[in-house]
């Protein structure tokens, strides 16, 4: 984890020093992968960069943290999924205007004439899609 979080905050560092703060334009950071550790990396170096531009006015602070976790492991079917859901809601996700932590989780169910079978959450649909 270490690691991840250092290189997360050396980026996040480097990249907005160089880009120029424009008033009225928000800043985020958005992380996609199956990692816990990314997620959580994501998540502290933000924190850590928006703390740090506070003390030191280094620079504005307002840097969103936008995450989304996909499964780990998955198997094709969960993979294609997962791929299908993000191409709908990516946009969205960009636009959202706050802070952001979602993970597409699995959820086992059971049909009447099929065996248990694992499919993407519902809930977590619903959320990458705003609802």
């Amino acid at each position: 984890f270490d690691w991840k979080d250092q290189a997360f905050r050396h980026s996040i560092a480097s990249h907005f020093s160089e880009v120029p703060f424009i008033p009225g334009r928000r800043r985020c950071v958005i992380s996609l992968g199956d990692s816990a550790h990314e997620r959580m990396a994501a998540i502290y170096a933000c924190r850590e960069f928006n703390e740090q531009s506070m003390i030191d006015s280094s620079s504005p602070a307002g840097l969103l943290c936008k995450s989304l976790k996909f499964m780990e492991r998955p198997d094709l079917e969960h993979l294609r999924k997962e791929q299908y859901l993000i191409q709908d809601c990516l946009a969205q996700i960009v636009r959202y205007d706050q802070d952001l932590d979602l993970c597409i989780q699995p959820q086992h169910c059971v049909a009447r004439d099929q065996p248990q079978a694992d499919v993407l959450s519902q809930q977590s649909m619903a959320a990458a899609h705003g609802g």
